[in-house]
């Protein structure tokens, strides 16, 4: 049988395996396939302008044709940019649409989410079950009345993402979100740019009266006011949720309505249970108030698996820092992931890592702390099964036997951000951690001690095999006499010398860290992107070329700026292989 004679369902069953590309291409072979890739291109409906709107409402247009034959299929509108949908405009795509399943909703208009359209959800009532809205600028009443709105008419939803800008959040009371529940008792999901009140006594004894939801097993949501007694309702109120986020224990102090809230959390018999993922913000002084909350989950047995620390230390004491790990220790035989932003308002130097726990499971580490010294062997061996490391603000270090070591870990990640890294690091990198495939250096100092009639420097990254190289204002000093170089040759091993890539990123202000990036592969006449000065460069930088023989080669084509970095000569960075290569 032709493909052309396959039944239409067969063919619609095939499509749905395509691309949506793919599937305007199928569109075009013949009169058969026309029906069924022309139908299940609609099970998805992007939006980007305000002409798209035009076309799908305008009824003579024949895209509102199209929408009309096959809008029955359409199970997800994505709506990407700020485009105004006025009420009758929205009522028209509603009637088009009529099983719409997953609306997004990028950068909304406020105009139809307005008090006056109350009513304007009527018509995927019992259809919607994934709503997302994000607004970058509304109105301070707009919020509330669209979320009532919302609540309202969407009994059905079971995921609501509801994104305000951060300053028209309103507040939840204890009621409204009783109500909240009531009103969309399907929700798994619920990630709102609302904050809890704070919670009375009376309150507080009204909890154990509440009625289960087993269904949610994300919250996302301020809990800032009271912590303690919100944790003592939620756990009462979703006995099988995994993820909670922006837990916030700055405000909580040892009074009498924590205290109670404690006792009353103790007497749980198992809160909690399936809590995986949490995030949580805290300041030095309320640390022990959220270390009590961990070691009492820990008690209950339970096992997190993710936790993200936002810790903000205004004191300007540099002592408590060295301990800010020492938050996950309680964690650190069930850990998967780990992020931490710790901002010290007077900051000062410190070791980091130096005591580390042993985490068994950890995989994923993400750490932002500014002045942090981080021994990336350390790390390593301390954390076996890591395969993503991210680091952001500091300086990175490994001791010289580093390489020498028999153990080749699984490291598959690494990101670098505002960091100081010695080449040595790089170079007993590459030896120790062949996986290594993706890496990421932006706003980085290469630093090297070298002679100071040495001229050429290499990274050696030879073991590795990336799928993404990223290189953004990356400069390579010279501890010895200063010198900022930023004119990098970057190769692979495994190809012949003449495939170069020529990397620049000038600092015009070491102070302001102001950089201007070039990229250009030799002998490619197509590039594109790049400075006047190097499309009229002929030749090829080769790893023999002198800091003389460089100055004279790019004397009489270089702008004066280039001039005053090129004399200092060119570092060379080799990789192994990488199918994308990225500059900036």
């Amino acid at each position: 049988m032709l493909a052309s004679e396959l039944l239409f369902e067969i063919t619609l069953i095939i499509a749905n395996f395509l691309q949506p590309s793919d599937k305007a291409q199928c569109c075009l072979v013949c009169k058969a396939w026309l029906p069924a890739f022309q139908e299940s291109l609609f099970e998805t409906l992007l939006i980007q302008t305000e002409a798209s709107v035009n076309k799908l409402v305008d009824p003579t247009s024949s895209a509102s044709k199209l929408l009309q034959r096959y809008g029955h299929r359409t199970q997800t509108l994505d709506i990407t940019k700020n485009i105004l949908l006025s009420h009758r405009r929205f009522f028209t795509l509603q009637k088009h649409i009529p099983n719409l399943k997953h609306f997004k909703w990028n950068d909304a208009s406020v105009r139809i989410l307005g008090p006056t359209y109350f009513d304007v959800w009527n018509l995927w009532a019992e259809s919607l079950t994934n709503l997302e809205i994000t607004m970058q600028f509304c109105p301070y009443d707009i919020p509330p009345t669209s979320f009532n709105s919302i609540r309202s008419n969407l009994r059905r939803l079971t995921r609501l993402k509801f994104i305000i800008p951060f300053k028209t959040l309103f507040t939840c009371t204890f009621d409204d979100f009783e109500l909240l529940n009531d009103q969309l008792p399907e929700l798994t999901y619920i990630s709102l740019s609302a904050r809890f009140d704070e919670m009375s006594p009376d309150e507080l004894l009204k909890v154990k009266k509440v009625k289960p939801r087993p269904c949610l097993k994300t919250l996302e949501m301020d809990i800032k006011n009271t912590t303690y007694n919100w944790l003592h309702y939620l756990a009462i109120k979703y006995p099988n949720i995994n993820t909670l986020s922006r837990l916030d224990f700055s405000q909580s102090g040892a009074n009498l309505h924590t205290s109670q809230a404690l006792k009353l959390f103790a007497e749980l018999p198992c809160p909690f249970q399936n809590l995986k993922n949490i995030s949580v913000h805290a300041n030095t002084p309320s640390e022990k108030i959220y270390l009590d909350f961990i070691s009492q989950i820990c008690l209950f047995n339970v096992h997190i698996k993710t936790i993200d620390l936002n810790i903000h230390n205004s004191s300007g004491d540099t002592g408590s820092s060295n301990d800010m790990l020492q938050l996950t220790k309680t964690l650190a035989n069930t850990l998967e992931k780990i992020k931490i932003v710790y901002f010290q308002e007077d900051i000062r130097h410190f070791g980091m890592f130096d005591k580390l726990e042993y985490y068994p499971r950890l995989v994923d580490l993400d750490i932002n702390v500014k002045g942090a010294t981080v021994m990336l062997d350390t790390v390593l061996e301390k954390c076996p099964a890591l395969k993503s490391f991210a680091i952001t603000d500091g300086v990175l270090n490994s001791r010289p036997e580093f390489s020498l070591l028999p153990m080749e870990y699984g490291l598959s990640s690494l990101s670098l951000i505002s960091i100081t890294v010695a080449s040595t690091t790089l170079n007993q990198l590459s030896i120790s951690c062949k996986n290594l495939n993706t890496m990421h250096l932006e706003t980085v100092d290469i630093t090297i001690s070298r002679q100071k009639n040495s001229v050429d420097s290499c990274i050696d990254m030879s073991s590795t095999h990336f799928t993404k190289l990223y290189i953004k204002s990356t400069q390579f000093i010279n501890i010895l006499n200063e010198d900022r170089i930023a004119l990098f040759s970057v190769s692979s091993s495994l190809t012949p010398a003449e495939n170069i890539w020529v990397y620049s990123s000038y600092n015009d202000s070491i102070k302001n860290r102001k950089f201007h990036s070039i990229t250009l592969k030799l002998e490619e006449e197509e590039s594109k992107g790049c400075s006047a000065y190097f499309r009229s460069y002929p030749g090829t930088v080769r790893a023999e070329y002198t800091e003389e023989q460089l100055y004279e080669i790019f004397k009489g084509f270089s702008i004066s700026r280039w001039a005053k970095i090129l004399f200092k000569g060119y570092v060379s960075f080799k990789y192994g292989s990488a199918k994308k290569l990225c500059f900036k």
